[in-house]
């Protein structure tokens, strides 16, 4: 097991706020780079900050 943080908040809430603005980032670059990995990148940095906004509010 790990330790968590205490307070828990910078890691609950901040943490899915910089997933979606990184995988927003990677995804406009995947239009311009053309690299096929970039927008599955993209992807799974969106649906994760996604799970953890979603977590986040419960």
């Amino acid at each position: 097991m790990f330790p968590l943080p205490n307070p828990l908040h910078p890691a609950i809430v901040h943490f899915p706020i910089v997933l979606i603005l990184f995988g927003t980032v990677v995804a406009v670059t995947a239009v311009f780079l053309r690299r096929w990995f970039l927008p599955w990148v993209a992807a799974d940095l969106l649906v994760c900050g996604a799970a953890g906004a979603l977590a986040a509010t419960w």
